[in-house]
C-alpha cells in the first residue's frame, strides 16, 4: 500500500516538473533573444548617431533626427528590462535636445519628459544624477523657469553632495538668485524714477506760474510809463505791444534771468532723480532742493526789480513836473504870485 501510494504521489510530481522544463527551456532562449535583440538594436542606433553628428549642422534635417530617435526607442519597445535601455533613454533625450537648438524650442519639453521617465521606471538607474542635472539645466538655461530650475538644482545639491557637477549646480543656484536680486532692484528704481519724474513735472509747473505771475507784474508797470524814442517793446499779458525804454531793459534782463533759473531749476531735479535713482536719494533730492531755492530767487529778484522801477518812475515823474513847474515861473516871471509852493519852501 505503502509503494501504490508513493507512486501515486511521485507520478504528478515527474509530470509538472517535467512541463516546467519545457517551458524554461522554451523560455529561455527567448529572453535571451530579446536581449540580443535589444542589444544590437542599440548599436544600430548609436551607429545613425555617429553619422548623424558627423554632418554639418545644416545637413542635419529635422527627418534624420526622428529616425535616430525612433532607433533608441525601438530598444525599450524590444524589451524594458535589457540593460541598454537606460543608455538609450539618455541618448534619446540628448537628442531632443539638438533638435530644439536647431529646430523647435518645444523638444526642449521632450527632452525633459524622456529624462522623467528614466527617473521613474529606473530609480536606481547609475545615470539618476546626470538626469537630473540635465532637466535643472535645461529650465534654467533655455526655457527661462528659474524657481523650477532651482528646485531641481537642490534637489540635485541633496541627493549627491559629492558629484564632480556639485560646484556647477552651486554656482547655478547663485546666479538664480542674484537675478532674482536684480529683478527687484531694477522694480525699485523704475517705480522711483516714475514717482521722481512726476514731482518734477509739478515742481516746474510751479515754477513756470511763478514766473509768469512776475512777468505779468513788470509788463504792467511798464504799460503805465510814457514811450520813449528808440525804447524797445515787449509784449503785455494782454498779448498787447508796450514799449520799454532803456530803463526797463534791464528789468526785462532780469526776468529772463529768472526764466533761466526756473529752466535750471528743472534741470536740477532731473539730475537729481537719475542720482537718486542710479546712486543715492538723499543727493538727488538735496540738488532737487538747491534747484527750486534758486529758481524761487530768480522769481523774487524779477519781483523787487518791478517794485524798484514803480518807485523810480514815479520820482521821475515827480522831478519832470517841478521842471515844468519852474519853466513855467520863469516865464512869467521873478515877482509872478504864481509861484508854487516846492519854490517857496526853496
Amino acid at each position: 500500500m505503502t509503494q501504490v501510494f508513493s507512486a501515486k504521489i511521485h507520478t504528478p510530481i515527474k509530470f509538472f516538473l517535467s512541463v516546467l522544463a519545457i517551458v524554461l527551456s522554451l523560455a529561455s532562449p527567448s529572453y535571451a533573444d530579446r536581449r540580443s535583440e535589444a542589444r544590437a538594436q542599440f548599436e544600430r542606433a548609436v551607429r545613425m548617431r555617429t553619422a548623424l553628428e558627423e554632418k554639418p549642422e545644416r545637413e542635419r534635417t529635422l527627418a534624420l533626427y526622428k529616425q535616430t530617435v525612433a532607433a533608441y526607442q525601438r530598444v525599450y519597445l524590444i524589451t524594458p528590462q535589457a540593460e541598454e535601455v537606460t543608455p538609450a533613454l539618455i541618448a534619446e533625450a540628448e537628442l531632443y535636445q539638438q533638435m530644439a537648438q536647431q529646430f523647435d524650442e518645444k523638444y526642449y519639453q521632450s527632452a525633459i519628459d524622456t529624462y522623467n521617465f528614466l527617473l521613474k521606471q529606473y530609480p536606481e538607474t547609475r545615470y539618476r544624477s546626470a538626469a537630473i542635472f540635465a532637466i535643472a539645466q535645461i529650465q534654467k538655461d533655455d526655457l527661462g523657469q528659474a524657481e523650477a530650475a532651482e528646485v531641481a538644482f537642490k534637489d540635485f545639491l541633496k541627493r549627491f553632495p559629492k558629484s564632480e557637477k556639485a560646484p556647477d549646480a552651486r554656482l547655478a543656484l547663485k546666479e538664480i538668485s542674484d537675478a532674482r536680486e536684480e529683478a527687484k532692484r531694477d522694480q525699485l528704481h523704475q517705480r522711483s524714477a516714475i514717482a521722481g519724474h512726476a514731482r518734477s513735472d509739478d515742481n516746474t509747473q510751479a515754477l513756470r506760474e511763478r514766473t509768469g505771475e512776475s512777468r505779468r507784474a513788470l509788463m504792467g508797470a511798464g504799460a503805465r510809463e510814457p514811450h520813449h524814442e528808440g525804447g524797445r517793446a515787449a509784449k503785455s499779458s494782454d498779448g498787447v505791444d508796450t514799449p520799454l525804454d532803456d530803463e526797463q531793459a534791464p528789468l526785462v534782463a532780469s526776468l529772463a534771468q529768472a526764466e533761466a533759473a526756473g529752466l535750471f531749476g528743472q534741470g536740477v531735479a532731473t539730475e537729481a532723480i537719475e542720482v537718486r535713482v542710479q546712486e543715492d536719494a538723499t543727493r538727488g533730492r538735496q540738488l532737487a532742493y538747491e534747484g527750486e531755492r534758486r529758481a524761487g530767487d530768480g522769481s523774487a529778484a524779477a519781483e523787487a526789480a518791478g517794485e524798484r522801477f514803480g518807485e523810480e518812475s514815479l520820482a521821475r515823474a515827480q522831478r519832470a513836473l517841478e521842471q515844468d513847474e519852474v519853466a513855467r515861473f520863469e516865464e512869467a516871471g521873478d515877482g509872478s504870485a504864481e509861484a508854487p509852493g516846492f519854490l517857496a519852501r526853496r
